[in-house]
């Protein structure tokens, strides 16, 4: 497999990328730390397989295993953080370093004589293969950041996925109940629970006349899952 590592910086922050097979990949731990997300490794699990991995980078203590994401894992991560920065470190991210290196296979440097031989050396129909599901996997994302444009990323968590539910029942034609019955379904499946269950046994330990999904989920710090569901919702509806 062919791994080239690079080094740039985002407002003096260090952000190491590796390319592998021409596809680039952001070291979670460096990325998590630009967006205030406190536990990286948490929010790696949160994410599909083919959203992440696991690549050898070299530090100042030797080469050592990290934790990586591709460029979809990327725009999760961008979705689900709740510093305003966010919206900038994403531009910054889809209008210079993405296109950079989708022009010259790394970022501000060409690639190597070497690399682009092994590179040349691949059939054709491999490296077809390899750049459609490339670019059907950007244009998902791309999708995702869309939806996180279209939407107050600058409000609370709760406001976030109230919104994200209503646009969803905007783009279907769904009454906004219809809408909320699908994201249970779907939280359901995702995390192999019963929301409204937990919701209700929530509501009787607490003495409560009634409590929301959403409620229930910022009560219970588990907003970003709620999120992260909600975002798949409107991927799938487009």
């Amino acid at each position: 497999m062919n791994q080239l590592q690079r080094i740039f910086n985002y407002n003096s922050n260090q952000v190491r990328t590796i390319i592998k097979d021409g596809e680039p990949w952001f070291v979670a731990k460096d990325v998590c730390d630009i967006l205030e997300h406190s536990n990286s490794r948490m929010m790696v699990d949160r994410l599909d397989a083919d959203e992440k991995g696991v690549s050898t980078i070299d530090t100042p203590g030797g080469p050592q295993d990290m934790a990586v994401v591709n460029e979809p894992g990327l725009y999760v991560l961008i979705l689900t953080s709740r510093k305003p920065e966010a919206k900038a470190f994403k531009r910054w991210i889809t209008h210079e370093v993405i296109p950079s290196i989708r022009k010259t296979g790394m970022y501000t440097a060409p690639v190597a004589l070497e690399d682009l031989i092994i590179m040349q050396a691949q059939s054709v129909k491999e490296l077809k293969a390899k750049v459609a599901l490339i670019e059907e996997k950007a244009t998902a994302a791309h999708h995702r950041i869309d939806n996180m444009d279209a939407l107050d990323t600058i409000g609370d968590p709760q406001q976030r996925l109230n919104a994200m539910v209503r646009r969803y029942a905007q783009q279907e034609g769904l009454s906004f109940s219809r809408a909320w019955k699908d994201f249970r379904q779907a939280y359901n499946t995702a995390y192999r629970t019963n929301i409204t269950m937990l919701v209700e046994n929530y509501r009787l330990k607490k003495g409560l006349n009634k409590v929301t999904v959403p409620g229930y989920l910022a009560a219970t710090g588990k907003l970003e899952d709620g999120i992260r569901v909600a975002d798949k919702l409107l991927n799938i509806a487009s």
